[in-house]
């Protein structure tokens, strides 16, 4: 994404990126149970750096994609937390490939509001661990597992709707 010589890729990257945090983190803003044991205060919210950087490059939402699980329950938000937390530390690495590169020199009409802040520890690994050790039985582990597959398709949705030509840049990257 970072070897490009035009932001066209990484403009996709933030719409689909976009579209699936305004699906997932509404589903553990206000679940009581996930802060509980996650730490209400150790998960950072990325929705809103993502609107700052959408706005700030005048890009379009993708079209709305729905979240199949309706019931969300402890198990759900960790499989669900463990695929954004997943997506952030991609981002971080982008993020430094950025800094590397000077592309934001580069590139100046691009917003890194979202790399900038998934950049930034979360404790991630911490809160991982807290969750592991609730979600024990096997049904409650099936019950996670379905969850984190349901928001990875939600990403692979996200991206099937890019133009063709970006949707090969993002999955390689």
């Amino acid at each position: 994404m970072t070897e490009t010589d035009r932001p066209d890729l990484y403009h996709c990257f933030i719409q689909m990126n976009h579209r699936c945090h305004a699906v997932l983190e509404p589903l553990l803003a206000d679940h009581r149970a996930f802060a509980a044991v996650a730490g209400a205060n150790r998960r950072k919210d990325l929705l809103r750096e993502l609107d700052v950087d959408m706005r700030r490059m005048a890009l379009s939402p993708l079209e709305a994609i729905a979240y199949p699980l309706r019931q969300i329950g402890l198990p759900e938000a960790a499989g669900i937390a463990y695929v954004l937390d997943g997506s952030r530390l991609g981002a971080r690495f982008i993020h430094r490939d950025f800094m590397a590169r000077d592309l934001a020199r580069e590139w100046p009409d691009i917003s890194t509001a979202y790399l900038e802040a998934a950049a930034i520890a979360d404790g991630f690994r911490e809160q991982m661990v807290d969750l592991s050790a609730t979600i024990v039985s096997t049904r409650h582990r099936a019950r996670a597992l379905a969850a984190a597959s349901a928001a990875f398709t939600l990403f692979e949705t996200a991206i099937a709707v890019l133009p063709s030509a970006s949707r090969q840049g993002i999955v390689a990257s």
